[in-house]
């Protein structure tokens, strides 16, 4: 709609000549047929079939939680569902591991619900028994004893935050009456810090606990469970000591943990103690393997500070494990008394049903690429990933005259990628052009193809991106344009594919490809020169 008859003509005869030089390229196998399911639930219920027995009634779950889960299409718990149950219920702190579209947030969502429910019965009972006895208060309602807990959950991005909040505003909505849990987004116009559940990215969680006017609804103090959706993208970087109070998310957790610490501190919890003990430990010694040994037990003893005051849950597909400095060794040190709750799916592997091509370019040929393999690919629901907003607009425009397309990425307003986000979940929408914003947590259903118009920058979010199709046993497609920058990585990526290695060994190779993309930018860029010298 944006080109006129005679400029649309001319991109098309274009678009051909230079589709004609560019497809020997794409060797697409048969395409995936059959026009994809745009019932939401059919996702759930095809994930779920594949849990091994057991119901959500035999885990422990309530009436009023069962009807939610039942009008999200959930049947029957996942294999993750059922794993992290106990762990969450327990109440100490867990990391949850497993591929995307598995029912993470159903895993930590629902037993969270669950003990915020059992305690809500126990104020709700409590106050009843006050107004019995004092007989106080207007008939129907109750005045409760204390202040309810909060649930935090935190994720990346708006998108996500919303997508959480849709999901736990769907298990609430069979409660009763005198049980009603609120939920907010405190991303949207219509937020409420004072809510039972938040869902916020970090940045907004720490505006609204300083907003706030040091009251007992809002802060840390309230906050009994923090759920970091996500967390390798939120903690990246954050490992560094130097820089550590800078990020939002990092200055959440510590205000928590200092919360449960004056706590417990003034009700005389030997955590204190324990903890002062293993500090003086830790200057009585002498050996390498001594101080490691008493540092560890440091970090043990400021667990228990926060033990049954707060309880973190690190949630997420992957969890990057690369050299001295990596996210994994973070959490590790961070909360050394998690539990870790994985069923071996996490994203350390490219699934079966994916087939891969990887396609060589130049800076010329790259549009062509970009609309052979948007043309020639599987026509279902089509993602196209670049690393910057103005690759990504420069996608888009490609894209123009070739497949209906819009964009998702931070240059477009809120509202305006949740209606392309609609349009493209409903199947209105063929193609959405988008920045890392797409690649973690959004529940995209059905993608038949995956185009990367730049490379991922590392395996990891490599396998986010890919990880978009080929999911809840369907087939898809996943096509990468990559230059010579990208070839190391690229290279390594096909060997482990080949080889059937897990995709996570390439995590600790980080800074060799960086050492090889270095060599070979410097090479093109030399190269550019001497063309430049020659010109002229």
């Amino acid at each position: 709609s944006r080109l006129s008859l005679a400029q649309a003509r001319h991109a098309r005869a274009t678009n051909r000549n230079m589709l004609a030089a560019v497809l020997p390229l794409l060797r697409y196998a048969p395409r995936v047929g059959g026009r994809p399911s745009l019932h939401r639930s059919s996702l759930h219920r095809a994930v779920c079939s594949s849990a091994d027995g057991g119901s959500f009634a035999e885990l422990g779950v309530s009436e009023p939680l069962l009807a939610g889960l039942q009008g999200l299409g959930f049947e029957a718990p996942t294999e993750i569902q059922r794993q992290a149950w106990p762990f969450v219920r327990g109440g100490g702190d867990v990391v949850l591991l497993d591929e995307t579209g598995s029912g993470k947030t159903i895993a930590y969502a629902l037993p969270v619900l669950q003990a915020m429910l059992e305690e809500r019965e126990e104020l709700v009972a409590e106050a009843r028994r006050a107004r019995g006895e004092e007989g106080g208060g207007e008939e129907g309602r109750l005045v409760l004893p204390r202040v309810p807990s909060q649930a935090l959950l935190l994720a990346p991005n708006r998108e996500l935050v919303v997508q959480v909040h849709a999901t736990v505003r769907a298990l609430l909505a069979g409660l009763p009456p005198s049980l009603q849990l609120r939920s907010s987004a405190l991303t949207e116009a219509d937020a409420d810090g004072e809510a039972d559940v938040l869902c916020a990215t970090p940045a907004v969680a720490l505006r609204s606990w300083r907003g706030s006017r040091g009251g007992r609804l809002r802060g840390p103090g309230r906050v009994r469970w923090a759920v970091l959706d996500e967390a390798d993208q939120l903690l990246a970087g954050s490992f560094k000591p130097a820089i550590r109070d800078r990020y939002e998310v990092e200055q959440i957790c510590a205000e928590l943990k200092r919360a449960a610490k004056a706590s417990a501190a003034e009700e005389g919890s030997m955590a204190g103690r324990d903890l002062a003990r293993a500090r003086i430990g830790l200057h009585r010694v002498g050996s390498d393997a001594e101080r490691q040994a008493a540092r560890e037990a440091v970090r043990m003893a400021r667990a228990k500070t926060w033990a049954g005051l707060k309880q973190f849950m690190l949630v997420g597909a992957t969890m990057p494990n690369a050299g001295t400095k990596n996210v994994h060794l973070h959490v590790e040190r961070s909360w050394p008394a998690a539990a870790w709750v994985r069923t071996g799916r996490e994203h350390h592997s490219i699934g079966p049903r994916l087939r891969q091509f990887f396609v060589r370019v130049g800076e010329e040929s790259r549009a062509a690429a970009l609309r052979a393999a948007v043309q020639q690919g599987p026509q279902g629901r089509t993602l196209v990933f670049a690393n910057t907003l103005a690759t990504a607009e420069a996608a888009e425009a490609e894209l123009q005259g070739v497949r209906t397309c819009a964009a998702f990425h931070n240059g477009v307003s809120p509202e305006e990628r949740r209606e392309h986000l609609a349009a493209f979940q409903q199947g209105e929408l063929p193609v959405l052009v988008c920045t890392g914003l797409a690649s973690r947590g959004i529940d995209f259903t059905d993608v038949a193809h995956v185009v990367q118009y730049e490379m991922a920058a590392n395996a990891v979010e490599y396998i986010h991106r890919v990880g978009r199709t080929a999911r809840a046993g369907r087939s898809g497609v996943a096509t990468a344009l990559y230059t010579d920058l990208s070839a190391p990585l690229v290279d390594a990526l096909r060997s482990a594919s080949e080889r059937g290695d897990p995709i996570d060994a390439l995590f600790s190779r980080r800074r060799l490809f960086r050492k090889k993309f270095n060599k070979a930018r410097e090479y093109e860029l030399g190269q550019r020169a001497s063309q430049a010298g020659r010109q002229s």
